[in-house]
């Protein structure tokens, strides 16, 4: 584990080494026909689901300020016909300070709704079940709902936005609202690599918005494997940085 300073000064890092990489990587023919599609590693998911039939695992680590981690925040995505699938989060190994345990389950589900004046919107509801250790765990049964768009600018470029709310139970049985709002810009930079440019608002219950500021790449390998990095910082002290690696199999469109 990382120290705090060498978090601090990784963060300006690896976006340097990650456009050295892949500047390094051959250009090929092109962008691979019929690529992956990722929910990660920026917080805004796709419209899109899975191709039918397909199976879709997403992984990865992060690390924040604080000494602050967890892993291997796997998402399995799941088409058991078009335009839906059915989405599992296994419990995430976590660490604050000297406290380490495994966090809650979540499943749910995600619909394509299609296209409307330009844009392509889906939805998604999950709920997270108490199976966690104690101080990782909510102990109660929390839903979330989200509504995804995104849309391309034009060739190359592409403009995603996201809203979402989730109902955590409090000790006293309430619910407290969480409410997010997400933008975020695509871009290439080879026929293979892309990266992004994300901001995101967090609002609880009237409080004071907390903006997060969010940046990273990605790497298709094969049409079917994709790896990732990225940075942010939350607020104005709270930064924080991951990467990960996303495999579909079967399920071509």
């Amino acid at each position: 584990m990382q120290k705090l300073l060498s978090r601090n000064r990784a963060s300006f890092v690896i976006p340097a080494v990650a456009l050295i990489v892949i500047s390094a990587c051959p250009a090929g023919a092109g962008p691979y026909d019929d690529a992956i599609v990722t929910d990660r590693p920026d917080f805004t998911e796709s419209p899109t689901t899975v191709p039918a039939g397909g199976l879709q695992i997403e992984s990865g680590a992060t690390f924040a300020r604080g000494d602050v981690w967890n892993l291997p925040e796997v998402l399995v995505r799941w088409s058991p016909f078009t335009r839906a699938e059915l989405r599992l989060e296994p419990p995430e190994y976590q660490g604050v300070g000297e406290t380490q345990g495994v966090g809650d389950f979540r499943a749910g589900a995600k619909v394509h709704l299609g296209g409307f004046a330009g844009w392509d919107f889906g939805a998604i509801g999950m709920v997270s079940v108490p199976t966690g250790d104690d101080v990782f765990t909510s102990d109660t049964v929390d839903p979330e709902f989200i509504l995804t768009g995104g849309r391309d600018l034009f060739p190359g470029l592409s403009l995603g936005m996201q809203g979402s709310i989730a109902l955590p139970e409090g000790p006293d049985g309430d619910r407290t609202e969480v409410g997010n709002a997400t933008i975020v810009l695509g871009a290439p930079i080879r026929p293979r690599a892309g990266t992004f440019f994300e901001v995101l608002t967090e609002v609880t219950d009237g409080a004071f918005p907390v903006v997060t500021l969010h940046h990273g790449y990605t790497l298709l390998i094969s049409p079917d494997r994709q790896f990732d990095i990225h940075v942010g910082l939350a607020g104005q002290r709270d930064y924080f940085m991951g990467a990960g690696y996303s495999h579909r199999f079967g399920g071509r469109r």
